[in-house]
């Protein structure tokens, strides 16, 4: 087969496109830790077909964080890369979350540590912070009005400001506030001006640089804290730019009263606006000057929930590779928990939460016109995960947007207690490692082929982030034993507790999630439109709404959202007056910026042709379908988790395909085209086999066959293309024995997975949870 032909490029695609690991760096890189063991696991991993690695820092480290002699080895690591035809990228933190150069920036810039404002209860006159910030009456649910210590004789609740405290994951230093605009420059000084410099000419070789995580946290990191990120900058900055002192609505945003839509829009959109501002923008900047391209990614499990991450898919589009993670393995195979990932109670084949989330980081790249979107993948999943469950989840996020998979973790050594940091390990001490090669071989493919050509979308569906802001009641972060109590604890990660802390968002972020995973089902062509990124890159054309490079024909309102930006509602005006199509799911009431506004009923009365309401998501989406039919329609799909991705390469139409199901696909389909000829290529093998088609106006019909958790591309294309012959199928008669175990006999140390107990405490039995959440309640 011609090489240079794209089947022949699809089986043979480059390196850069195959997973590419956190290749971890995690004891005393001396002896046979050191060079010698590096060049061994970088040998391993082209030998199994790895396109890169990250080069990672992370817990046991011992080996000084950017030291001279980290630097040696970070430089060894480059050239061995270079040598074997791997890609090296950095990783820019010691661990995670990115932002204090393990402990290098708070130690250059104390004053920008984080703070945050949390609740203090109290009775009578005793105990009243005296540097509380406001102080309220309190009726036992909720505060009251505004009081002095003077007038207190029941109970109250103060919201005072506290500092973070030092961490030994923070080198014993406090991580720092990202809306301040000293943490930026220092972190790009004490970090990536450093790679830069030790590495020299090797710099060159350096395509990408990952951030993880970085966020704004409170007493502990992500948006469970009692806590909220308030600093004194953030304070002034409040009063400057919205034009009232936020202090003694404090109350507003941890509880349901007073004017709460206005004060926390107010809040966490400037929390956004510091946030671009101060760290988006610079990071992108440095980046774009010194020829190095950021990746990364943010707290994106968490939307809408703005505590700790106010708006992760704009700071996204000021990446140059956007990404997400999706950790844990159990994913698509059905499950009736609500994992700390956000991920709801699901059927097989389905999760709607994580599918929405990649969709948003697709939706930016599509706009923006991203050449990759990143993912860290699988992380957590267990020793005991396998590589079924990489490959199902692999394809999943390939046709949801992804062409850069990394895989989470590969450890250097899983000595003493590293071997409970978070496995499984993509490494030479997993039986699984040495036959990897066909899996990271068809992903690698799948990566490449959904890279090729451009991608055209239709649909734009808002994204309701800023009702998140508005509906976001931050007490219910406060565990229940403190309400009235002087004492703020941590937040356990139970699920009870972690779906308490976010209950206000809860409906909001499953029905968003569900009306993504609808589309996705019916083939839809669609992308999520961010607010801040419709602002910052968006026009009217006619009767079309633009965001960068995509052209919308209709923009979709969906259930439960009930703000808009000031700005959004205005481009819609000017869309809808134009002779733009919105459908959607009426709200009963909407605030502009957090404002009461009579906004539909505007629309109505000018544009009523061009603004249709619909009574539930079910008839919202038929109408959408209805309206901007599928490209790729089946006969006979299953009932979820069947998708696809379209891109349009020069004169031919790839379709990549994933059936996520646990059902075997065995249709006719139609797929909407002007080409001749229909091909499929095989993600698998890299074979292309020529498909028997139909053609009808504007159609070709044929049939595809394509097993549970499978994937697979179909190609358009005018030309003849070189074809094989479709091997026989092949039936098994022997069918399944079951075998009897008789007896296990430990051979050798082992690892023994725990995910979930039962707790006695006390004499009591707590019902079985995760052994997170059975730690914490020990301690």
């Amino acid at each position: 087969m011609d090489e240079g032909s794209l089947p022949g490029a699809f089986r043979s695609p480059p390196a850069n496109y195959g997973p590419a690991p956190l290749l971890v760096f995690n004891d005393e890189h001396e002896g046979e830790a050191g060079e010698a063991r590096i060049t061994r696991v970088l040998e391993g991993h082209e030998r199994v077909g790895y396109g890169g690695v990250f080069l990672h820092p992370r817990p046991g480290l011992m080996t000084e964080y950017l030291s001279s002699r980290w630097f040696e080895l970070m430089r060894h690591a480059v050239e061995e890369c270079l040598r074997l035809g791997l890609v090296p990228y950095l990783y820019d933190e010691n661990s995670y979350p990115s932002g204090f150069a393990g402990g290098h920036v708070p130690a250059r810039v104390p004053e920008a540590r984080s703070r945050y404002v949390g609740a203090v209860f109290g009775e009578g006159s005793d105990g009243v912070p005296e540097d509380r910030l406001s102080l309220h009456s309190w009726d036992g649910e909720r505060p009251g009005r505004v009081v002095e210590d003077g007038e207190i004789e029941q109970d109250w609740v103060a919201f005072v400001m506290r500092s973070m405290q030092p961490l030994a994951w923070h080198g014993d230093t406090v991580y720092p506030s990202l809306l301040d605009p000293r943490t930026a420059k220092a972190f790009l000084e004490t970090t990536y001006e450093a790679y830069r410099r030790e590495l020299g000419g090797l710099w060159d070789g350096i395509p990408a640089v990952f951030t993880d995580e970085p966020h704004l946290p409170a007493e502990g990191h992500g948006p469970w804290s009692p806590g909220l990120h308030v600093t004194p900058y953030l304070l002034g900055q409040f009063r400057q730019r919205k034009g009232y002192d936020l202090r003694p609505s404090l109350a507003s945003v941890f509880y349901d009263v007073g004017e709460y839509r206005r004060v926390r829009f107010d809040l966490y959109d400037l929390m956004h606006e510091l946030w671009v501002e101060n760290w988006a923008l610079p990071m992108e900047g440095w980046c774009e000057e010194r020829g190095v391209v950021l990746t990364g990614h943010y707290l994106e499990h968490d939307w809408p929930c703005p505590y700790a991450t106010p708006g992760h898919v704009h700071m996204l589009a000021h990446m140059h590779w956007p990404g997400t993670d999706m950790l844990e393995t159990f994913l698509l195979k059905g499950h009736d928990f609500h994992d700390i990932q956000n991920f709801h109670p699901s059927q097989d084949g389905r999760e709607p939460h994580g599918l929405m989330y990649m969709r948003q980081v697709h939706s930016v790249a599509n706009q923006l016109g991203k050449e990759r979107v990143i993912d860290e993948s699988w992380g957590a999943g267990g020793n005991d995960s396998r590589p079924e469950d990489w490959s199902r989840i692999g394809r999943w996020l390939v046709v949801h947007g992804v062409n850069l998979l990394v895989p989470h973790l590969s450890f250097m050594t899983i000595r003493g207690t590293r071997k409970s940091d978070h496995p499984q390990t993509f490494s030479d001490h997993s039986p699984a490692y040495e036959h990897l090669r066909p899996l990271n071989d068809e992903l690698g493919r799948l990566c490449w082929v959904s890279n090729r050509g451009r991608i055209g979308q239709r649909i734009l569906v808002l994204d309701p982030l800023t009702t998140g802001y508005c509906l976001s009641r931050k007490a219910d972060c406060i565990p229940e034993r403190d309400v009235g109590s002087s004492h703020n604890a941590g937040t356990p990660p139970g699920e009870e507790q972690f779906t308490r802390a976010i209950a206000s968002v809860l409906d909001l972020q499953r029905d968003f999630g569900e009306l993504a995973q609808d589309l996705s089902d019916a083939q839809a062509d669609f992308d999520l439109g961010d607010e801040y990124v419709m602002e910052e890159f968006g026009r009217t054309d006619g009767a079309d709404l633009v965001v960068g490079e995509q052209r919308y024909g209709l923009v979709v309102w969906p259930p439960r959202m009930t703000n808009l930006r000031g700005a959004t509602a205005e481009m819609l005006g000017e869309y809808l007056a134009a002779g733009g199509l919105l459908y959607g799911v009426r709200p009963e009431e909407i605030t502009v910026d957090g404002r009461t506004s009579d906004l539909p009923a505007q629309w109505e009365r000018r544009f009523d042709d061009n603004c249709r309401w619909f009574p539930d998501r079910e008839a919202l989406v038929a109408a959408v379908l209805g309206r901007v039919p599928a490209r790729l329609k089946f006969d006979s799909p299953p009932d979820t988790g069947l998708a696809h991705m379209r891109r349009v390469k020069d004169d031919s139409e790839l379709f990549v395909v994933v059936n996520s199901s646990s059902e075997l696909l065995d249709s006719g389909f139609e797929i909407e085209t002007t080409r001749d000829r229909l091909y499929e290529l095989d993600s698998s093998t890299g074979d292309c086999y020529s498909l028997e088609t139909n053609k009808e106006a504007g159609h070709l019909r044929s049939r595809l066959r394509l097993e549970a958790r499978a994937a697979t591309v179909l190609w358009a294309t005018d030309g003849e293309a070189p074809a094989e012959d479709r091997p026989p199928e092949v039936h098994d008669r022997h069918g399944q024995t079951e075998l009897e175990l008789e007896s296990v006999e430990r051979v050798g140390p082992n690892v023994l997975v725990v995910d979930h107990c039962e707790l006695r405490i006390g004499g009591e039995v707590r019902e079985s949870e995760h052994v997170y959440a059975a730690n914490e309640a020990m301690w």
